[in-house]
């Protein structure tokens, strides 16, 4: 799905799909377009994916990398803005509780991307899987991050000699 539906940045631009049949219009708003959708409206298909191409601007995706970004559709006769579904990362301004969440465009360049450190370790005989909800794997009554899990988490997995993670509800909480 994720080869498919969200930001996919190509050699000829960025496509943006995003599955929404109730949806009776849509674009694709943020800080590249300075929140206005007027320029960047969506296509329905007869499936209900709303998609856009937008072509690269001098060479450069139109979309850069970390920017904030929203899928706004009209609903009802109301305008609703959300977090596309298939985003890579999402931030809110942690200064102020309960602030809403942004989506961000993860797309580093080449450079800056990861690149494997250590060899692929060899298949376990039997699995030993640690089921885990990554938002509600910390003490604190907030939803806890990838990067507080690999801190916090993990090791302990590890030290249990585990060797399979079945992370559940990764779909339904974009928040982190």
């Amino acid at each position: 799905g994720y080869l498919k539906f969200g930001i996919n940045t190509s050699e000829d631009g960025t496509v943006y799909r995003e599955w929404a049949p109730a949806a009776q219009e849509a674009e694709l708003i943020g800080d590249f377009n300075e929140w206005n959708g007027a320029n960047h409206k969506m296509e329905k298909d007869k499936f209900g994916v709303w998609s856009i191409k937008i072509d690269h601007v001098k060479g450069k995706p139109a979309i850069p990398h970390n920017s904030k970004v929203k899928f706004r559709f009209l609903h009802g006769g109301v305008w609703v803005d959300r977090i596309p579904a298939w985003i890579r990362y999402a931030t809110a301004d942690a200064s102020k509780f309960g602030a809403p969440y942004d989506g961000v465009h993860w797309d580093p360049p080449a450079s800056e991307r990861y690149t494997f450190k250590h060899p692929r370790p060899s298949k376990p005989a039997a699995p030993r899987i640690y089921e885990a909800h990554v938002g509600m794997s910390g003490e604190k009554p907030a939803v806890s991050t990838y990067r507080e899990f690999a801190d916090n988490v993990l090791p302990r997995i590890r030290a249990n000699n585990y060797n399979t993670v079945q992370l559940m509800a990764v779909m339904e909480h974009s928040y982190y």
